[in-house]
């Protein structure tokens, strides 16, 4: 039945995604709202990979709503807001050369190394517009922030009582970061850590 190839489907979908790094989702014009595609934009994301989304087959439409079809994948996958979309045609070979700029740029996005004092800064204004809420009494208190790692940028922040951060506040601090350093809707791994003190003092 078609559930049961769907979910082959997606779990050789699976297998593929974590032996890759970049991934082209390609969804026809006529189907992109369809929940297969938003199973397996999650699964890449779900892996840190990066990605771009192509709509294809444009050629079969004399006009098609650029717009609303971007916003409906944004209203579908919030996690991927603002991943660049393309829209192409691969039999009249329409698009092409966009997708493939678009590529380069993410990718380059991608492997993206963002300097210590640049992240501090940027922590030290986030942290002055929206502190971060008291829990349980405690005074939460972000020290400072690194990124430790690209090909997924992964950074490391610093807190007081890590633990103690709620969800809602790490995802203000992600989406920022995103948005900041313009990080084109592209998965972040972000850890937060208890700070090194050698004195034993928070």
């Amino acid at each position: 039945n078609k559930s049961g190839i769907n979910k082959l489907a997606l779990n050789e979908t699976a297998r593929k995604i974590r032996l890759c790094q970049f991934m082209l989702i390609v969804m026809d014009i006529n189907d992109y709202y369809e929940r297969i595609h938003s199973k397996i934009i999650d699964l890449v994301y779900g892996e840190n990979r990066c990605m771009i989304l192509v709509i294809n087959k444009i050629d079969s439409y004399k006009n098609y709503p650029k717009e609303a079809i971007i916003k409906k994948i944004y209203e579908l996958n919030p996690q991927v807001k603002n991943l660049p979309i393309h829209f192409i045609s691969a039999l009249k070979k329409q698009g092409l050369t966009n997708l493939a700029k678009g590529i380069i740029s993410q990718f380059s996005i991608w492997q993206k190394k963002i300097s210590t004092s640049l992240l501090n800064s940027w922590l030290e204004e986030v942290i002055k517009e929206k502190a971060p809420p008291l829990r349980n009494g405690k005074l939460l208190k972000l020290k400072y922030i690194v990124q430790i790692n690209v090909a997924p940028p992964k950074f490391n922040i610093f807190s007081n009582y890590p633990s103690s951060i709620p969800e809602h506040y790490k995802k203000y601090l992600i989406n920022r970061l995103k948005k900041r350093f313009e990080m084109n809707g592209l998965p972040l791994k972000v850890i937060f850590k208890k700070t090194p003190n050698p004195y034993g003092k928070n």
